[in-house]
């Protein structure tokens, strides 16, 4: 019988080193998922920033390329008396200055979403826009970018 209480408190000594690691261990869990929260959080934030940089530079860069093809489609328009069938006719018959190079890959206008640059050509109006990030032509409307302008035809 004397040997039964020191296995008594042997066992209710391991039982209690059992809750507490497993405690530890729970800890350790918690912190480590706490840890992986608040880098998802950050990374995201991170991930928005750029996103938005990103927008903001393809904006930038497709009113940089609008003005490029206004003013080759008033050109084109002047010289030959006529609209051209493309954007993209009239940026190669004689350009003023280089074309875009992502033009040139494709043969077409396109914009930094790969959407064809559109225009229109009414009595003393040129119209050039891009279908913007949602990709959907809504003719110079919602998210679409557009330059629309008067221009006069030279009559001979």
């Amino acid at each position: 019988m004397d040997g039964q209480p020191i296995l008594e408190v042997n066992l209710a000594f391991t039982s209690g080193l059992d809750d507490y690691s497993s405690m530890r261990s729970f800890r350790r869990i918690l912190f480590v998922l706490i840890i992986l929260v608040v880098l998802s959080i950050l990374l995201r934030i991170l991930l928005s920033f750029f996103e938005t940089r990103t927008v903001y530079t393809n904006i930038d860069v497709t009113h940089r390329e609008l003005r490029f093809a206004f003013l080759e489609l008033a050109r084109y328009s002047d010289k030959a008396g006529r609209s051209p069938t493309s954007i993209y006719e009239a940026a190669t018959s004689d350009p003023i200055e280089s074309i875009p190079s992502r033009w040139k890959t494709s043969n077409r206008a396109i914009d930094p979403w790969g959407t064809p640059y559109l225009f229109l050509i009414e009595k003393n109006v040129i119209k050039v826009w891009s279908c913007g990030q949602n990709r959907k032509n809504e003719d110079g409307g919602g998210d679409d970018i557009v330059i629309e302008e008067p221009h006069y035809i030279a009559q001979d």
